[in-house]
């Protein structure tokens, strides 16, 4: 007679093979789910780890993620700040494994400058054009709790910002080639020199009036040549030696004001004390640096145009609204003290606020001017970018930058 062991009996006699196969299907059922239950602790990790091994598999893994996200609880909500910071720097860690963003990191690499601050509770590796020079003033004056000295650490905390790349190029084109006149000498004079065909003799002696798609040429010229770069236009990926040092928070610029509150509490500093709005700083920095040029200035274009030109910036970064022009005009430019520009300045500002969506505006004007670049500039602007969108999770090619490719995609 034959025999079948379930759950500790025995069943003898002749059966019938259907019940046979029966209660064999039985027996492995219930083994699996008992495997399954001896699992449960350790699914979870085991989940993980195949994600984390395909994750590294795919060349636009930072593309699909897409710009790291709260994704948890209300805006402002610890713990959703917390889980960002983690899916960042795990985002860099799996980018930085890969063989070509080590190959990149290296290239026309920067040595880091880290900059002591809180009290050397934090440590800073400074990036141009993310913020850097308004934290670093603002840091000053900050007190810490209660508590500080019993909790300061014998270890800094260390971290960087970082700011998705076309709206960075753009901030340096603007704030350094567009309305800075020390500028204009050396880096205008090469651009005009080298991508304006019949440059007059006037913007070649003087660098004014450099458009951005010279600026982009140059951008890319630089970065092929590995000549006459400059901190303010090079990827974030040359600075910091990303990927061969170790940040505890990566902090964007687009969720400023939520990252940096919560790297300051982690060290236990007042955030009551921080100035998160930097806006009458710039405009008010701005205004009287160019009067105080003026002279200067006036050797190479009428003082008007630059008004125009540095009322112009303040729209393109949201400052003022793109539909309050500048009130001055003709002999009061050459009269204008930098107290009174700056009084009109912050004026239009406080006038915009409320009228006008400050991201919206942004956005149209980084529009239209880099769909003013030929598309190859664009692709290619996109390879020497590339590092920093993977490596931080910003999307390379957003529709309304490249609407080419995506209507060709959409045809197709």
């Amino acid at each position: 007679m034959g025999r079948i062991y379930t759950r500790g009996m025995i069943i003898q006699g002749n059966m019938p093979t259907r019940f046979k196969s029966s209660l064999l299907l039985l027996v492995l059922a219930t083994c699996i789910c008992l495997l399954m239950f001896q699992m449960k602790g350790n699914l979870g990790e085991h989940l993980l780890g195949q994600f984390k091994t395909k994750n590294t598999q795919y060349s636009n893994t930072a593309s699909r993620l897409g710009p790291a996200k709260p994704g948890l609880g209300s805006p402002g909500d610890p713990e959703s700040i917390r889980a960002r910071f983690i899916q960042r720097s795990y985002l860099l860690t799996q980018m930085c494994a890969l063989p070509r963003h080590q190959v990149a990191t290296r290239r026309n690499s920067l040595e880091p400058k880290i900059l002591k601050l809180a009290d050397g509770q934090l440590n800073l590796c400074p990036i141009a054009k993310v913020g850097t020079t308004y934290t670093i003033y603002d840091m000053k004056p900050l007190r810490f709790s209660g508590q500080q000295t019993e909790l300061k650490s014998d270890t800094p905390t260390s971290y960087i910002l970082v700011r998705e790349p076309y709206s960075r190029l753009l901030s340096g084109y603007i704030d350094k080639i567009v309305t800075t006149e020390r500028w204009w000498r050396k880096f205008g004079r090469l651009i005009i020199s080298k991508f304006r065909l019949g440059a007059s003799e006037n913007s070649t002696q003087c660098g004014i009036g450099v458009t951005f798609p010279e600026f982009v040429k140059y951008v890319l010229y630089s970065q092929n040549a590995g000549r006459d770069l400059n901190p303010h236009f090079q990827p974030i990926h040359q600075h910091c030696h990303i990927c061969r040092q170790h940040f505890d928070f990566i902090g964007h610029l687009e969720t400023f004001e939520e990252d940096f509150g919560f790297i300051l509490k982690s060290v236990n500093i007042n955030v009551e004390d921080f100035n998160f709005d930097h806006s009458e700083s710039a405009i008010r920095s701005k205004c009287e640096t160019t009067v105080r040029w003026r002279q200067r200035i006036k050797k190479c274009q009428a003082m008007c145009t630059t008004l125009r030109d540095v009322w112009w910036s303040f729209q393109a970064r949201g400052l003022i609204s793109k539909d309050i022009r500048l009130p001055v005009q003709g002999a009061d430019c050459d009269s204008i003290s930098g107290a009174e520009f700056t009084e009109l300045a912050l004026r239009a500002h406080k006038a915009s606020l409320g009228k006008m969506t400050t991201r919206e505006q942004k956005r149209s004007f980084l529009v239209q001017l880099f769909t003013q670049v030929p598309l190859q500039d664009r692709l290619l602007l996109r390879e020497v970018f590339m590092a920093d969108f993977e490596l931080f999770g910003y999307d390379s090619m957003p529709p309304d930058l490249f609407p080419e490719i995506h209507q060709q995609n959409r045809n197709s």
